[in-house]
């Protein structure tokens, strides 16, 4: 048995989640959590300790996982701005199907804790042809030769999904089960679909993107295009995106693929704030 004592005040905290193809016949359900560092400082020290949790059950709310982890960061209390998180994620490898997700973060020093819980699908990545894994939202990719996961990516997460009046957004996503032609070699489209849901988009820039740029259409709804070339079957990609002088609201993103040697077309899409 568990005890569960109730804190004296509530940790709010943002988390996300996203899942990829993983080993074997598995998927790789990555989590992530975000904590609001300004809201602590009054109560921590110069190093800081949090405990990060997460439980996972089956659709018969079996248990598959369960730890709590400690989550230790440095406080700069110079450097510190509103919206600044302390950062954490986790990868499983599990079987595709329905599960009920749990996360939570509890502060000791403070005695705050904070939790949610939510439905999740975690997708097959087996199936022949054309795969899209979902869709990360990050403040930063960059290549790094010490990463073994992603195409040799180190991807920070942004799991507040949101963003500040002129920072870059930034997706990471990955491509599957591409078709070579004759000659060996696999040719596709990303067409990145930004569509405002409360809001307005105005100038739009790409500030950096894998691949050939086909072009850039804004009207409401703002349309980027690639063309891709390669020799592999799977693709590790990113964009960013200057948001330029868009208004603050709910925007989504759609990345639409199209295998140009077999016709085949998949999406996927996300949510994003714009605030202040």
């Amino acid at each position: 048995p568990d005890r569960y004592e109730r804190p004296g005040h509530v940790l709010d905290f943002h988390y996300a989640s996203a899942d990829f193809r993983g080993k074997e016949d598995r998927s790789r359900l990555e989590v992530y959590w975000g904590v609001p560092v300004l809201d602590m400082v009054a109560d921590a020290t110069e190093t800081d300790v949090f405990e990060r949790g997460i439980s996972l059950f089956d659709s018969t709310w079996t248990p598959i996982y369960r730890k709590v982890t400690p989550m230790t960061f440095q406080i700069d209390k110079s450097e510190i701005e509103v919206g600044t998180l302390a950062i954490d994620e986790l990868a499983l490898q599990i079987q595709p199907g329905r599960y009920y997700l749990g996360v939570q973060i509890n502060h000791p020093i403070s005695n705050r804790q904070g939790g949610y819980t939510q439905e999740i699908v975690v997708e097959d990545y087996t199936h022949p042809g054309l795969g899209l894994s979902d869709i990360e939202l990050a403040g930063q990719v960059e290549a790094d030769s010490s990463v073994t996961l992603k195409g040799g990516h180190k991807v920070i997460s942004m799991p507040s999904r949101s963003y500040k009046i002129g920072q870059p957004v930034v997706i990471y996503y990955e491509v599957y089960g591409l078709l070579p032609d004759a000659f060996g070699q696999t040719r596709y489209q990303v067409d990145y679909r930004i569509t405002p849901h409360k809001g307005k988009l105005s100038g739009v820039q790409v500030l950096h993107a894998l691949g050939r740029l086909l072009g850039i259409e804004e009207k409401s709804v703002v349309t980027i295009s690639y063309e891709h070339t390669g020799s592999l079957p799977d693709e590790y990609n990113y964009i960013q995106v200057d948001p330029g002088d868009s208004k603050p609201g709910r925007y989504e993103i759609t990345v639409i693929v199209t295998d140009q040697n077999t016709e085949q077309v998949i999406e996927k899409s996300v949510m994003l704030l714009i605030d202040k």
